[in-house]
Parts: C-alpha cells; sequence; structure tokens
C-alpha cells in the first residue's frame, strides 16, 4: 500500500490529520497519540492506515461514492476530485462541498441513459442543468435559525429516523407478479428506510426536518451509479410545470430498461393551494405508471394527499443520541459553550424532554440556553419569544459578529422590522421590493436619520437568521412557524387584532390570540366551525389564556354537532368504548383537563364521555388523579364500578374510574 522509503513519522502525521477529519472518535476512544512517531503502541501506522481507509465507514463512504481510490489518495498526497473534503460533520457522515461544475455534468450522463441519447437536445441539457442547480442550491447548506450565515447541511444535519405507518407495501415485480413486503416497525436510519424500493409520503408537523431529509438525500446520491437525484421544491416559481414536463417525458419510455432509475424528491405538498396540489398529484401518478423510479414526497400532517396510493412514513423524533449530536453541533455552529449532557439532562429532569424530540424547538431550547435566561413553559410561542429576546440581548451586547460594522439600531428594533415585513406578507417567501419597502417604514418610525434598509434586513439576516435572501429579487422566513409568530405580534402590538374580524382562522390567527390578554372567544369561535378546529389546537397547545370551563363546554358541543369526528360505543352497563379522530387532548394542561373531566360528567352524552374518557386516560399517563369535586361528580354520575376503553397510540387502553380516586 504504501511506497518503499516514506517515513514512519510522515505517516503518523498523515494519520493523525486523517483520523481527526473523519475519525475523531479513533482519536479519543483508541489510543492514538498526537506527538512524536508512536501510533497505538508501536503498531505499524501502514497497517493502522490500511484498517481505517478499509474499515471505517466515513473512508468507505469516499471510497464507494464514486470518488478516485482511498489508496490512491494516500499514496500521491491528493484528495478526491469529485468533491472537496471540508472537514469532519455531525453524525456519522463527512460534509462536503459540491463541485457543481463535475456534479451537473455527472447526473446529465446518468438522465442520458435513463431516456437513450437519442433524446438529447439542447434545450433538454439547459433544463436538466436548471434543475439540478437549483436543487443543490437549495439542499447544500441550511440556514438554521439564529445562525450568521448558512452552513453545509452535513455539519448541522442530524441523519432523521423514520416510522413507517403502514405495516407491509405490495409492490410489483419485473415479471408483474404482485409481491408483499413487510415493513419495519420501529424507526430506521435513512439508509434502511432507502432500500425499500417503494414511493412514499413522507409526512410531519412543523420543524421536523422534512425538507432537510431531502436534501441530505439529494446531497448523498449525487454521485449514485444506479439514481438519478432530482429535486423539486414545489413552492419554487414553476416548479409544478417542471414537474409535469418531467413525468410527460418519461411516460413514453416507461418500457425502456437502461440500468438507472430516477430518485424523484418532491417537497412541499402543503405549501400549494388545493388545485396546485391536486395536479402534483396527477403528475405523480404520471410519473409512478412509467416505472422510471421512486419518488418521496413531503408533506405536513394533516393534509389530504389527494389520489395518490402511497404509504406514509412519519419523521421519527430525535432519541437521546440524536440531541446530543445536534446540540453539540449547534453549540458550535452558534458559538455557544453550553455542555449537551448537563443541559439535556437538566430539562429532561424538569420533565420538558418533549422539547428535545423536536429538531426546531431543539434548535430554540439552544439559543435560548446560551443566553442567562430561564426556560419555564411548553409553549412554542413562549419559546419562540424566549429564544428572540437572547437573540436580541446577543446582538445588543456585541456579540457574534462584533467586529463588522452595523447601524445603530438594537435588537428589540430588528425584531419589530422583521414583525412588520412578516405581517405584510402572506407567504414565507417574499419579494425583495415587500421587504425593503416595510424595512424603510420601519426605519421611518426610528430617531436616527439616513439609515440604509437594504444595509438593516442584510445584518438581521446575518445575525438572526430568520429573514434571508434567496436571490436578488427573493427573501423567505426560514420557517413557516416563526412567520406567522411575528406577523402575528405585529397584528396584536399593532392593536388591529379582533377576534370578532377575523374571518379566516387559521395558525396566525390562532398565535395573536395566544397573544392576547383572554383567548376565550378566539377558541369558542374556532369551535364553531369544523375547518378551523385546527386553529383551537394551535391555542389550547400553546397557553392560550382563556376560561377553561367556558372553552370545555364549548369543545363538548362543537363535538355533539360533528357526531362523525368521533367513535363511542356502549358494550356494557358500566363499560365504554370511545375514540377521537384526532387525539389532541395530550396537549392540554392538566389544570384543562381537570376542568373538561368536571365539566363532561355533570351530565351525560357521547361526546361528553368520550372526553371524560379522554380526560382520565391522559391525567393517568401523567401520574394524576381527579380533583375531589370531579371524582364526587364522576361517581354520582357513573357509578364507582364504571370502566372505560379508549383508543390511543395505536391501541386500545382499558380506564378504572376507580384507579383516578384522588390521594
Amino acid at each position: 500500500m504504501v511506497k518503499n522509503g516514506r517515513k514512519k513519522t510522515d505517516f503518523c502525521a498523515f494519520l493523525r490529520v486523517f483520523a481527526r477529519c473523519f475519525a475523531p472518535e479513533l482519536v479519543q476512544n483508541e489510543g492514538f497519540r498526537d506527538q512524536g512517531s508512536g501510533v497505538r503502541g508501536n503498531e505499524e501506522p501502514e497497517r493502522l492506515v490500511e484498517e481505517l481507509v478499509l474499515s471505517h465507514p466515513s473512508a468507505l463512504k469516499l471510497r464507494n461514492g464514486g470518488a478516485p481510490s482511498v489508496r490512491r489518495w494516500l499514496m500521491v498526497g491528493t484528495r478526491p476530485s469529485c468533491d472537496r473534503v471540508s472537514g469532519m460533520g455531525s453524525g456519522p457522515y463527512p460534509s462536503f462541498e459540491i463541485n457543481l461544475g463535475e456534479t451537473v455534468p455527472y447526473l446529465w450522463e446518468g438522465f442520458l441513459k435513463l431516456i437513450g441519447k437519442d433524446q438529447e437536445t439542447a434545450e433538454l441539457k439547459d433544463w436538466f442543468n436548471r434543475l439540478q442547480k437549483n436543487g443543490f442550491a437549495d439542499a447544500s447548506y441550511v440556514q438554521c435559525v439564529g445562525m450568521h450565515g448558512p452552513l453545509p447541511i452535513q455539519q448541522i444535519y442530524q441523519p432523521t429516523k423514520l416510522k413507517w405507518q403502514v405495516p407491509n407495501v405490495t409492490l410489483t415485480g419485473a415479471a408483474g407478479k404482485r409481491v408483499t413486503i413487510d415493513l419495519p416497525q420501529l424507526p430506521v436510519t435513512p439508509e434502511i428506510f432507502f432500500k425499500y424500493p417503494t414511493n412514499a409520503a413522507v409526512i410531519a408537523g412543523p420543524g421536523w426536518g422534512k425538507t432537510t431529509f431531502l436534501h441530505h438525500l439529494l446531497i448523498n446520491n449525487c454521485k449514485s451509479d444506479k439514481f438519478v437525484p432530482i429535486l423539486i421544491t414545489l413552492r419554487r416559481t414553476g416548479a409544478i410545470d417542471d414537474l409535469k414536463k418531467l413525468a410527460a417525458m418519461l411516460l413514453p419510455l416507461r418500457k425502456i430498461s437502461r440500468g438507472m432509475s430516477l430518485l424523484l424528491l418532491v417537497d412541499g405538498y402543503d405549501e400549494v393551494s388545493t388545485p396546485s396540489r391536486k395536479i402534483v398529484s396527477e403528475a405523480l401518478m404520471t410519473f409512478q405508471a412509467s416505472g422510471m423510479g421512486r419518488y418521496y414526497l413531503t408533506c405536513r400532517e394533516f393534509y389530504e394527499i389527494f389520489d395518490l396510493k402511497i404509504p406514509y412514513v412519519r419523521i421519527a423524533p430525535f432519541d437521546e443520541e440524536d440531541q446530543e449530536r445536534f446540540v453539540q453541533s449547534f453549540a458550535a455552529a452558534f458559538g455557544s459553550r453550553i455542555k449537551p449532557g448537563p443541559m439535556l439532562a437538566e430539562l429532561r429532569e424538569r420533565g420538558l424532554d418533549d422539547l428535545l424530540h423536536h429538531p426546531l424547538l431543539l434548535a430554540l431550547v439552544c439559543i435560548v440556553k446560551s443566553g442567562s435566561m430561564s426556560l419555564h413553559s411548553r409553549s412554542v410561542l413562549t419559546l419562540i419569544e424566549r429564544a428572540l429576546e437572547t437573540l436580541s440581548f446577543r446582538w445588543d451586547e456585541g456579540k457574534g459578529v462584533a467586529r463588522e460594522q452595523k447601524l445603530p439600531v438594537d435588537g428589540r428594533a430588528r425584531v419589530q422590522c422583521l414583525m412588520r415585513i412578516a405581517f405584510h406578507s402572506k407567504e414565507p417567501q417574499v419579494d425583495g421590493h415587500t421587504v425593503m419597502e416595510q424595512a424603510r417604514a420601519q426605519l421611518d418610525l426610528l430617531r436616527w436619520e439616513e439609515l440604509d434598509e437594504k444595509q438593516l434586513v442584510m445584518e438581521t439576516a446575518r445575525f438572526y437568521g430568520i429573514l434571508v435572501p434567496k436571490d436578488d429579487s427573493r427573501w423567505e422566513f426560514v420557517h413557516k412557524t416563526l412567520h406567522d409568530y411575528l406577523a402575528a405580534r405585529y397584528w396584536v402590538e399593532k392593536g388591529g387584532f379582533s377576534p370578532k374580524l377575523v374571518t379566516k382562522w387559521n395558525s396566525r390567527a390562532a398565535y395573536a390570540a395566544c397573544l392576547g390578554h383572554d383567548a376565550t372567544s378566539a377558541m369558542k369561535t374556532a369551535l364553531s366551525r369544523k375547518d378551523w378546529f385546527p386553529a383551537f389546537i394551535e391555542m389550547l397547545s400553546n397557553d392560550a389564556p382563556f376560561d377553561h370551563p367556558a372553552v370545555a363546554r364549548a369543545l363538548v358541543q362543537h363535538y355533539e354537532s360533528n357526531p362523525q369526528r368521533h367513535f363511542y360505543e356502549r358494550t356494557e352497563q358500566n363499560r365504554i368504548s370511545v375514540h377521537l379522530e384526532q387525539d389532541f387532548i395530550r396537549v392540554s394542561s392538566t389544570k384543562f383537563l381537570q376542568d373538561l373531566a368536571f365539566a363532561c360528567c355533570v351530565a351525560r352524552s357521547r361526546a361528553s364521555d368520550t372526553f371524560f374518557a379522554y380526560a382520565i386516560s391522559e391525567l393517568r399517563d401523567r401520574d394524576q388523579k381527579l380533583s375531589l369535586t370531579s371524582y364526587a361528580q364522576a361517581i354520582r354520575t357513573f357509578g364507582r364500578q364504571f370502566r372505560f376503553s379508549v383508543n390511543r397510540y395505536g391501541g386500545w387502553e382499558s380506564v378504572d374510574l376507580e384507579a383516578m380516586t384522588p390521594d
């Protein structure tokens, strides 16, 4: 492996550099020394380099990913030419900077193998190259909230685990024979998920990393010899037309097999209108009919996916190992000295571990914990507020980018500017003219003269990382939740919000109600229509101030008016079985559960029985008992021996009323 005559110390020096870049755990855990020529005792460094290159997964990724031989790299002292290695990323993958000058032509050649060289035209090549350059521009870097600038995706990305939502999938083989494949029911890594040759809808709530997961797949497959990855971000102008063009082009070629498959990554099904979603579904059905590859489609939960008969897979929560790696990477990039282990242990001890499973919330926790503020609430809105206050404090103290020239505008004024821009844009994507116009309007209210709005928004983008430029004419809020929160704050603080005047109850309106002094009327209004119910859940889960008994009664009335939204069966005289279409009870406060239980046991109905059962089931899960008043009323209403069967978490569980006896 090694040229004769090369000095042992040269290999030792090289090994130390190689290990630091690609396997720092070997340096820490296997006794590599950082001085002299000794490496793990008296073992020959040549054998250790061989062992590292041939066995370590990071090194194997370089060798197997289409790069020149790693052995040759070691011998001649050059790095692989396909990508420029930029260091070790977080998690098990090295981070790369994609060389578009080599990657896009490589993918074009793979695409020609798929469709046939007789299909090649200059127009098609230009179109394909534009798709790929847009895709890699979106995927190569991640703009995290609070960061001064974008980071290479592999520097911050934690490999997402996924959980299939169906037990099996039926596929059609090459000979037309249908085969049923059992799917794992525990969370799996992206690599294991990718081994199942099926289309899939990737489902999760806001901030769970759906988009970043697709970006990860694009980057990881850019040198594949089996797949040609194409990323289509539906919110981009013209993206749906690109998807339709691709599907229509491939359909006539469906009987041709050329040894390559297309990996179509379609992001943001929930971010386009209902008519547009139906067009996307039709295009994906056309693509599926071509048999030219597989597709993954991301969508927020609770959105209907039209006509696509595909299995769903949900992004799994961070486990403890994911959490620690993420905090370590985020803290390093953010310039914070927080220690992952102690911080995570403290939050778990305080019962806030549910915040740690969610990537966006965990990032916000890191921002808050990097300052001196305390964290007392589970509310997403409170967490965002604390994070923004922390960012403002860091700005005002001159940390982070203190050496840069900046305007004499404090953090509070910068947040007000973001609020104004958010309020005047209906979508997270904002045209540059609107950004500058609203920034100018906010600056005109301040006491300083001759402040430049472009410099203000650029400085704010670099430090806050909340509203960032996408290109010369477009800006974007990095997450819809942040966009809605900032818009809601402006709405409330400006004095324009009134529940009576709201014509559409969405996240923005729900957040505005949460920021007011009393959200009772807002919550009751949201319960007046079925399609406004998600706004009610947003208020309930974000610690809105409200009259608990009044809202409990309104909730029961809502379900009595919509009986199809829950299942009720009286199986015995002292036993009922109930099932809610959406188990939102878990986001309720313990106080509301107690008030809901009392309201539901005063007078019986199908809806009140259902909510009483769910309330005591959740209280039991929290090691809580009924209050003395509620228990006494429940005994009078149901009888001491009454039993409830509740469908939760994918199965039925029994709750005995007697088990809820107050201590």
